[in-house]
């Protein structure tokens, strides 16, 4: 009870300081190219392959169903933040809110944010072409903030600097694409932290994609002193706070 108690209380608290809609799914992507009886079909079994595929391949899974023009290619990811024994169902969600958030798309991208749902499911992706994307970043993204700020802007950007290079050199030997860590601030103070890569993705690419997550943070765009940060992109996760980032038994054992 008292476990069910301090995830309640922990939803209400980051649905108060976190930007963003009041919606369990982020504002999802849609193109305005129109699909066909064919390729919806192609669209229902490829969804149903990733919610199912996920689950058991680490929370991750890239499929492609179809032939010609009715080739679809998809992925699903659930973040290694998130609760993989729930995977299948937050995938599931997504997957019933993209096809009707963008009923006629042949190109899309959604995402399930916890604290807009519940901290037992999300956060998670899925994404849709007709072309193939697959090992290729793509920086389409969605960002959400804590609206406060630390008091020592100086203190705090160093910190967060620090933290991204030891984390963007931990994904780039990881075999899961993703690293979590955490970097003092102060001497009572830390900073947390978690990049991630879908796994279609090679080293390269997944710098390449993280790098220009972690370039769009930087100031002019963002102050550098926000104490909590969300970046969900296409390709890549970015997720720091000023309390320890969670990760589930299966994220934990996707770093080594």
């Amino acid at each position: 009870m008292a476990l069910y108690l301090l995830k309640f209380f922990l939803s209400i608290l980051l649905l108060l300081v976190y930007s963003g809609t009041a919606h369990a799914l982020l504002q999802p992507y849609c193109s305005v190219n129109s699909s066909d009886t064919n390729f919806k079909n192609n669209l229902h079994d490829l969804l149903k392959s990733i919610t199912t595929g996920a689950q058991t391949n680490g929370g991750f899974f890239n499929d492609m169903v179809g032939t010609s023009s009715d080739q679809i290619y998809g992925l699903g990811i659930c973040y290694a933040d998130s609760n993989l024994t729930t995977c299948n169902s937050c995938l599931s969600i997504v997957a019933s809110q993209i096809t009707n958030d963008c009923p006629d798309s042949k190109d899309a991208g959604s995402w399930l944010e916890s604290a807009r749902y519940t901290l037992e499911s999300g956060p998670c992706f899925i994404r849709y072409s007709n072309e193939n994307f697959f090992s290729v970043a793509d920086n389409t993204s969605y960002l959400m903030h804590n609206w406060n700020n630390y008091s020592d802007t100086e203190l705090f950007a160093n910190a967060r600097n620090a933290l991204f290079y030891q984390l963007i050199s931990k994904t780039n030997t990881s075999a899961k694409m993703m690293a979590s860590g955490e970097e003092s601030v102060n001497e009572i103070g830390k900073l947390y932290g978690l990049l991630q890569c879908t796994r279609d993705l090679n080293h390269q690419e997944c710098y390449k994609c993280l790098s220009s997550l972690i370039s769009d943070l930087q100031p002019p765009s963002m102050p550098a002193y926000t104490v909590g940060v969300r970046y969900f992109g296409f390709s890549c996760f970015v997720h720091y706070e000023m309390f320890p980032i969670m990760l589930t038994p299966e994220g934990v054992e996707c770093e080594v």
